[in-house]
């Protein structure tokens, strides 16, 4: 899998450390903070337009991860996330661009 990453926080660090030894490339990173890897950007578009058939999303901010994995969903990429209130509050409309644009979208996430 190629791998896009929403976010590089604490769970988007998380995720690039478990993905670092797997079979799985992690393409692009998108934070606006941290640009401490190579390929980190800032810019949403070069992530999306990267060499990606998976996105991996997150962020802590909703309208903003509304707003991109809806993006990332139109263009027919896969999501994964663990988002829950994303899931929650937009659910429908995710899944009706899956079923559009050919593509999955994923969630599951466990709280403490």
């Amino acid at each position: 899998m190629k791998i896009g990453l929403l976010g590089y926080g604490t769970v988007g660090k998380g995720v690039y450390d478990l993905l670092l030894n797997s079979e799985h490339t992690i393409v692009k990173i998108l934070d606006n903070k941290d640009q401490s890897l190579n390929i980190i950007t800032k810019d949403f578009d070069e992530v999306i337009n990267s060499d990606i058939d998976t996105i991996i999303e997150c962020l802590p901010n909703i309208p903003v991860a509304y707003e991109y994995v809806a993006k990332v969903l139109s263009k027919g990429i896969n999501v994964i996330t663990s988002n829950k209130a994303l899931v929650a509050n937009h659910f429908e409309e995710l899944y009706e661009l899956t079923t559009k644009n050919h593509c999955y979208i994923t969630y599951e996430a466990s709280v403490a």
